[in-house]
């Protein structure tokens, strides 16, 4: 994997990707719930996924900043070129 697409309504970071955020940095965003699993953690940016992420991209922009928005997928690089290769910032190598 090059890259992360996004942050979405629902979120799983699985233990290669806390140790790569770091689990404090996943923690310290205002997630609407935050759930510790024995193998990661489950985040859930608003209540619903028809609530107000649908509308507005401000929390998953917020989110990506947190976590470090060059581990992500850029929508307009994406729309400049749909099937060019996006290398970011990820605890995988190609």
């Amino acid at each position: 994997m090059t890259r992360l697409p996004g942050v979405f309504w629902c979120n799983y970071f699985g233990k290669k990707y806390v140790d790569f955020f770091q689990e404090n940095t996943i923690k310290s965003f205002p997630w609407f719930q935050l759930e510790n699993l024995s193998d990661g953690i489950l985040t859930f940016l608003s209540e619903s996924p028809l609530d107000k992420i649908v509308k507005d991209d401000n929390l998953e922009i917020q989110a990506k900043k947190h976590l470090g928005k060059d581990s992500f997928g850029d929508s307009e690089e994406y729309k400049k070129d749909p099937m060019g290769l996006q290398i970011k910032r990820t605890p995988f190598r190609i």
